[in-house]
């Protein structure tokens, strides 16, 4: 072997040397927090088709027959608005 092929190979032996591997993940946090989401996903799935919604009978504000509805005080707010 030449020497310019042994000192290619220590540089490279020592370049390598310095890498490390990737490390090993043991946390099991994204599975929990999966597991956690699907959960809640589906108990709100569940909720929102148990509950009956409300049929409303008659609305007050019928656009075929309009209502003039009084009002009974003015509250000044600031110069440029009323409650």
């Amino acid at each position: 072997m030449s020497l310019a092929t042994i000192t290619l190979a220590r540089r490279s032996f020592l370049r390598r040397s310095y890498s490390t591997a990737a490390v090993q993940s043991n946390s099991k946090l994204p599975f929990i927090l999966l597991g956690f989401g699907t959960l809640s996903a589906a108990g709100y799935l569940y909720l929102n088709s148990q509950t009956p919604k409300p049929k409303q009978e008659k609305s007050p504000l019928d656009p075929q027959n309009f209502l003039d509805f009084k009002l009974k005080k003015i509250i000044p707010y600031n110069h440029n608005t009323s409650r």
